[in-house]
């Protein structure tokens, strides 16, 4: 599948006479803040053109990704601090749900049968391509878009390792040392972000993964026979 290259530009190219840059604007952010994600929605409407031509896990992780992008603007126009807290956990009803079409529709054009490996596989690989997409989008929000997001972060890890420090009685050295560690590191950087997404593959992704696979899986009695 080719996917169009987004390219994020410092200037704003494009017609601010627009309704729907001047929507953006209204709402929150500076000129170039609504103008990276005016560029970014046109790009997520040129890509959704391309999609309904491929694979079920390719079709449905697009979306999920296209979707999961969508959610995150309009989370992040109402509150950036709920876009980074419980604002991911929201994320994962959209995430669930295209796992769900992927495996369902894969298990229909195989005749209403999909054994645990193929359904698996079909709810994996969406979870996989729609969480890649999501996670350079926010890569993209945090870095270039909104860098004032970087505090918002650093500021709500600091607030519960507090929390954790109080419940397991931490030593203030102890506090002192992981909130400077927090302090000089950014956890959205290229670094952060290439461990995070490969670890996501697993937990949640996997964990979630063969739980629908089992729940939905349909082995052909067919087939077991011959085996």
């Amino acid at each position: 599948m080719i996917i169009p290259v987004l390219v994020m530009s410092n200037k704003t190219n494009f017609e601010h006479t627009k309704p729907e840059y001047k929507a953006f604007k209204s709402w929150r952010g500076t000129t170039k803040q609504a103008g990276c994600i005016y560029k970014i929605i046109i790009y997520l409407k040129f890509t959704a053109n391309l999609i309904f031509m491929q694979n079920h896990f390719v079709r449905y992780g697009v979306i999920m990704g296209i979707v999961s992008i969508m959610f995150s603007i309009v989370i992040y126009f109402a509150s950036p601090q709920f876009l980074l807290t419980w604002g991911s956990w929201a994320g994962l009803v959209i995430t669930i749900y295209f796992m769900i079409k992927s495996i369902n529709d894969t298990k229909r054009d195989n005749a209403g049968f999909l054994t645990l490996a193929e359904s698996f596989k079909a709810g994996w690989l969406t979870y996989v391509l729609g969480s890649v997409i999501s996670s350079v989008f926010m890569y993209m929000m945090v870095n270039f878009i909104d860098p004032a997001l970087i505090d918002i972060i650093r500021d709500t890890q600091i607030e519960a390792l507090e929390k954790v420090g109080q419940a397991f009685n931490l030593s203030e050295s102890q506090l002192e040392e992981q909130i400077s560690v927090i302090k000089d590191t950014n956890p959205y950087g290229l670094a952060q972000i290439a461990l995070a997404i490969p670890v996501s593959f697993l937990f949640p992704g996997a964990v979630i993964s063969i739980i629908m696979a089992a729940i939905l899986k349909k082995n052909n009695p067919k087939v077991d026979l011959k085996s």
